[in-house]
C-alpha cells in the first residue's frame, strides 16, 4: 500500500472508529438518542463509561486521523496556499482532542457551564472552524492541478453548508445530533476526497 492509500486509510479508519464508539457507547447509554443528543453527551460527567468514551473513543479517533495528515503531509505540493490549507486542517484533531480531555458538564446542558465545559465547546468550534478553512484552501489548490473542477467547487459550496449546519447545533435543536453526524461525516467525506487529489509519489513536489 502506497503513502497515498495509507493516508486514506487511516481517515477512514479515524471515521469508522468514531462512529463504533459511538454506536457502543449509546448502546449503554439508558435513552440516549442519536437523533436530538451530541456526541459528546456520551463522554460527558456522570455519563456511563464517561473516561472510557472520551479517551479510546474521541481521543483514539484523533490519533488515527492525524496520523493520515502526517502521510499525507509529504505528498502535499508545497505552496503557500496547501502549507497554511494544511495546518488549519491539523488544527480539526488537535482541538478536537482537547474537547476530549474537558468533557461537557452532565448532558452537555448546563444552566451554569463549568470552565471545563467552555473549554470543551470553545476547542470543539474551533476544531471545525479550522477543518472547514482548511479544507476550503486545499481543495481550491488541488483542484487547480486536477483535470477536474469539482474538488475545487467543492471549497465554494460545502463551506457555507457546513458552517451553518454547525451554526444549527443548538441544545434546543430535536435534530441537533442528526445534523452533527451528518457534519462530521461530510467533513471526513471531503477530506478523504482531497486525499484522492494527491500524487501517488512518496515525495512532495513542489506545483
Amino acid at each position: 500500500m502506497n503513502r497515498k492509500n495509507l493516508a486514506i486509510w487511516f481517515v477512514g479508519t479515524s471515521y469508522i472508529w468514531l462512529v463504533t464508539s459511538v454506536l457502543v457507547a449509546g448502546a449503554f447509554y439508558p435513552g440516549y438518542n442519536h437523533i436530538s443528543q451530541f456526541m459528546s453527551e456520551l463522554g460527558a460527567v456522570g455519563a456511563p463509561h464517561d473516561a472510557l468514551m472520551n479517551m479510546a473513543g474521541f481521543f483514539g479517533t484523533e490519533i488515527l486521523f492525524v496520523v493520515g495528515l502526517i502521510l499525507a503531509l509529504s505528498l502535499t505540493p508545497k505552496t503557500k496556499t496547501n502549507i497554511i490549507g494544511l495546518l488549519f486542517l491539523f488544527g480539526y484533531p488537535v482541538a478536537v482532542s482537547v474537547s476530549a480531555w474537558a468533557p461537557c458538564d452532565a448532558f452537555c446542558r448546563p444552566e451554569e457551564p463549568s470552565l471545563t465545559h467552555i473549554i470543551h465547546m470553545a476547542s470543539a468550534l474551533f476544531g471545525y472552524l479550522c477543518a472547514i478553512i482548511g479544507l476550503s484552501l486545499l481543495s481550491r489548490q488541488s483542484g487547480q492541478a486536477n483535470p477536474s473542477k469539482l474538488i475545487r467547487m467543492s471549497g465554494y459550496a460545502l463551506a457555507p453548508i457546513l458552517i451553518v449546519a454547525f451554526g444549527s447545533m443548538t441544545p434546543d435543536n430535536a435534530y441537533a445530533g442528526a445534523i452533527q453526524r451528518l457534519a462530521e461525516t461530510t467533513l471526513y467525506g471531503w477530506t478523504i476526497w482531497w486525499m484522492t487529489t494527491l500524487p501517488n509519489n512518496d515525495q512532495a513536489r513542489s506545483a
